[in-house]
């Protein structure tokens, strides 16, 4: 258009495979929901929204607008259109909906403008790990106040991911839950605080549970998340002056700011 460019990936149609192409045919259009800023999803009248009920699943938790095309309503009457239109809002309830005819041009030019409007209110996605309190909790209401969606881990309760990143399949499970529901990640601020504790009193399952959580889980998301980075996308990892200015009884919480300086 004048004013922005668009790309449309055209991906092969999605089927029960039966064969290693179509195998591979369809892990390229589940790739596909991971880079898309706006979904199209492409039917006609004749086929039925219960066809591929398990792709529908995934689609579903996408964190990008969903604009159902219907194709070939010329060769169908209203009150058949209205009845497939409901059934498809059952399986897609989020998405847009849009009778078209391509061969007749009748629509198009909406779902262009629809699609243009979709993606200029776009937001980056951001993880955030400590993020229930403190600078965590600013550094997430700052991102929020500017639009973006904000995803959030802590062991504190409250409404985001709770758990214990210091644990490797709570990062497993955050990371896929995450990526299920957005698709993928354009800043992953690596902020939850390693245990405080001193040579004094610290044990040492606590020392390793510092640097489990400051240094060991800073990485792995990091690795979880890599092959759905946005491009662009940025690793902002939350030191201290304590990697460099130790203070006494402060030696879980040093060692793991300066392993991650």
């Amino acid at each position: 258009t004048e004013d922005m460019q668009i790309v449309f990936s055209d991906t092969p149609g999605v089927l029960k495979p039966n064969y290693k192409l179509q195998e591979a045919m369809l892990r390229f259009s589940r790739s596909a929901l991971r880079d898309a800023d706006v979904l199209l999803y492409v039917t006609d009248v004749i086929e039925q929204p219960d066809k591929n009920i398990e792709f529908l699943e995934k689609v579903q938790k996408l964190n990008v607008p969903i604009l159902l095309l219907i194709n070939k309503i010329d060769l169908s009457d209203q009150q058949k259109l209205e009845t497939l239109v409901t059934e498809w809002k059952k399986f897609l309830p989020t998405a847009e909906i849009f009778p078209i005819s391509a061969q007749a041009k009748f629509n198009v030019d909406n779902v262009l403008k629809r699609i243009k409007e979709t993606y200029d209110s776009h937001k980056v996605m951001i993880v955030i790990t400590g993020g229930a309190n403190g600078i965590g909790k600013c550094i997430a209401e700052q991102f929020k106040e500017n639009g973006a969606h904000v995803c959030i881990i802590d062991v504190a309760e409250g409404p985001h991911f709770v758990g214990d990143i210091a644990n490797k399949t709570t990062l497993e499970a955050f990371a896929r839950w995450v990526i299920e529901t957005y698709g993928q990640v354009d800043v992953l601020v690596n902020n939850a605080p390693p245990d405080f504790k001193g040579i004094d009193d610290c044990s040492y399952e606590e020392f390793q549970h510092a640097l489990a959580v400051g240094v060991a889980a800073p990485f792995y998301l990091s690795k979880l998340f890599a092959p759905y980075f946005s491009p662009g996308a940025s690793i902002i990892n939350i030191s201290s002056s304590r990697d460099r200015m130790s203070q006494p009884q402060s030696e879980s919480y040093t060692a793991a700011k300066g392993g991650i300086a």
